[in-house]
């Protein structure tokens, strides 16, 4: 090589105003996440494990919101804090702030909920609503080898939704929602049909953002759900 020449990458440089570079670090992210659990009638019993139902909030369900009193006035929480008996249990995070769900942190939780009680791994599922709607999504596509079914409810669309086309799927809507209009639910409808999936969709035709209401009212949400495995 004569003193004028010049090194392959460096003549590759040459040629673009762009420095290469490479990246690499461990991340370690710190989670706090306050959850209520409800054990089924019966739970106590040895030799014997469970489904269970991940439940995510909707807005206003914050520390600094509404907290509690919110996240226990409507769903799966409200119906057991009514005196509904479901045969599962019942995991209810609290979102930690004005943020939306993170999938990893809730996943995170869910690993060590599955080994501090006895669940059935093939029947775990995560059902949410409005913003818990699109934080479900989000978790049963960033891990859809956990989970056999999701149920999103009056749910914003998201993409990659091809990723959990091997679960159960149920999508509930109100026809007239105007926070989250009903054309998102249209969508995913048609994009996991357009991939073979296993997909039911609701839309209640007079019914606004309020879809949680009517669903949790749905009987056969219920039998279909605990027939779900992965």
């Amino acid at each position: 090589m004569g003193l004028g020449a010049l090194p392959a990458h460096a003549k590759d440089q040459a040629h673009t105003p762009h420095i290469e570079g490479h990246f690499a670090k461990d991340l370690i992210k710190h989670a706090e996440v306050d959850y209520r659990v409800y054990l089924p009638d019966g739970y106590e019993k040895a030799g014997r494990v469970w489904p269970l139902v991940l439940w995510l909030h909707g807005d206003g369900g914050q520390p600094n919101r509404n907290g509690w009193r919110e996240i226990l006035s409507y769903g799966p929480p409200s119906m057991v804090e009514k005196g509904r008996k479901f045969p599962f249990v019942l995991l209810t995070p609290q979102l930690w702030g004005e943020v939306h769900w993170d999938p990893d942190t809730l996943h995170a939780l869910l690993l060590e909920t599955l080994q501090k009680y006895d669940i059935d791994r093939d029947r775990v599922y995560v059902m949410g609503y409005s913003r818990g709607g699109f934080g479900s999504w989000e978790l049963a596509s960033s891990y859809p080898e956990t989970f056999a079914a999701v149920v999103p409810i009056s749910a914003r669309a998201m993409t990659a939704i091809e990723r959990v086309k091997d679960m159960g799927v149920w999508i509930f809507h109100g026809a007239l929602d105007t926070g989250v209009p009903v054309g998102s639910a249209y969508n995913m409808h048609q994009e996991l049909v357009d991939v073979g999936a296993d997909v039911r969709l609701t839309i209640f035709p007079n019914v606004g953002h309020g879809a949680v209401t009517p669903a949790m009212a749905t009987e056969e949400l219920w039998e279909w759900l605990l027939a779900q495995r992965r």
